[in-house]
């Protein structure tokens, strides 16, 4: 079989920083298959509530770095669908497997699964809805700002900043990866 025609899918693990203790585990370091087939990748995870509703990510790591959304599975409803991405989602196993069909050699690439809590963000300073709008006034230029400090930070671990949209869909704003 040609090489170029063998793709390989490398996965990589990845952290969240929150207060709560949290953990996702990739135990699949490497996946090859063949254009046009389907791959599964698996991730594990843990969370220490019971009654918490949280958000599971996929993400793929292009070559130059830079990190691109695939899926979200939220915790209260079925299987998520993307286009050629999607997830069989296991709640009482903690665990979850993306499934990406029609395998293509832009495929290539690091994985991340990425488990997170639903937030509350208080921004201090003086906030006012002026009539049928919905302009902030921030109480300095710089805006408001958010701090994460890994409990346990691991030269393998990285942070992802994702402004959640009004419109549903999600921004990455900041990608630290060295701690």
């Amino acid at each position: 079989m040609p090489l170029s025609r063998l793709l390989w899918v490398f996965l990589a693990v990845t952290f969240s920083g929150s207060s709560v203790a949290q953990q996702v585990t990739q135990v699949q370091t490497a996946v090859s298959s063949q254009v046009g087939q389907t791959v599964t990748l698996n991730c594990r995870y843990e969370v220490s509530w019971t009654t918490g509703y949280y958000n599971i990510f996929w993400y793929k790591q292009l070559p130059r770095g830079e990190m691109t959304f695939l899926i979200r599975q939220y915790s209260e409803v079925g299987n998520a669908r993307n286009g050629r991405y999607s997830v069989n989602f296991q709640k009482a196993d903690k665990s979850i497997s993306l499934i990406i069909s029609s395998l293509q050699l832009e495929d290539s690439a690091k994985y991340f699964c990425a488990l997170w809590e639903l937030t509350v963000l208080e921004v201090m300073g003086k906030a006012e809805q002026k009539p049928q709008s919905l302009i902030r006034e921030s109480p300095t230029a710089s805006g408001p700002q958010l701090k994460c400090t890994p409990a346990h930070p691991r030269r393998e671990m990285v942070v992802l900043w994702l402004l959640h949209l009004w419109s549903g869909s999600e921004d990455l704003i900041l990608n630290k990866s060295s701690f």
